[in-house]
């Protein structure tokens, strides 16, 4: 199933009238915190190397752009176009 974030946001506005409470979606901080679940971690992943799963992190893709001397992630990041944040 497919969901814009103008559909999840209009079923909060909905939702939000319908129940007289206030709801919301998650900020990515928000998300971040409840993912990390009070471990204490800097990060929501187990294993470094699932790092390319979870974040957008410094791959090879961005290695054969940028060519900057940091720590590479061994992992290409394949998306269909611009992923909107925040």
């Amino acid at each position: 199933m497919m969901v814009s974030a103008d559909d999840a946001d209009e079923f909060v506005r909905w939702l939000s009238g319908k129940t007289g409470k206030n709801y919301s979606l998650p900020t990515e901080g928000e998300f971040e915190s409840v993912c990390k679940a009070g471990t204490g971690k800097d990060t929501y992943w187990d294993r470094e190397e699932d790092a390319c799963r979870y974040a957008n992190v410094y791959d090879k893709t961005a290695k054969r752009v940028f060519n900057f001397d940091w720590a590479l992630f061994n992992c290409d990041e394949w998306i269909c176009g611009n992923i909107p944040s925040g």
